[in-house]
């Protein structure tokens, strides 16, 4: 390509193209990704309300565990939305970072305490062990998140 004007301006423009080339892939890629996570969830539910309602009478227990299975997996795509919209702000530019010190170690026992009051409803043990005093510079709430 020529170092004139034009030869400046074609690789500027050629430049741009593959920008946006990589851009359509990781869209598409994400758009896959996000398609196939969600499918699950959405199966579920919908083949739990189908075998649920396929006979006229059912005793309690059934449509409870029905219910259940459903709430379970509709917190899911909840959880999945969320992280996908703050996926999209930051990627948007629109999630502002606050960043600050903090310690991982002391993040992670906290989290780990929240994660432990969820857990003993369902009977399961949440335990964490980390090295002492861990420094790190980020947004906690991001983190905490």
């Amino acid at each position: 390509m020529p170092e004139d004007e034009l030869g400046v301006l074609a690789r500027a423009f050629n430049d741009l193209l593959e920008r946006l080339d990589g851009a359509l892939r990781t869209q598409r890629r994400f758009m896959a990704d996000a398609s196939h996570e969600l499918r699950t969830p959405v199966s579920v539910v919908r083949t739990a309300a189908e075998v649920t309602l396929s006979r006229e009478a059912r005793a309690e227990p059934e449509y409870r565990e029905a219910l259940g299975v459903i709430a379970e997996h509709s917190r899911r795509l909840g959880r999945m939305v969320d992280d996908m919209m703050t996926l999209t702000r930051a990627d948007a530019g629109g999630l502002p970072v606050e960043r600050g010190d903090l310690y991982l170690d002391e993040l992670l026992a906290g989290c780990v305490r929240d994660a432990a009051v969820l857990a003993r409803e369902r009977s399961v043990e949440v335990r964490c062990t980390s090295a002492p005093e861990v420094p790190f510079q980020g947004d906690e709430r991001l983190l905490r998140q």
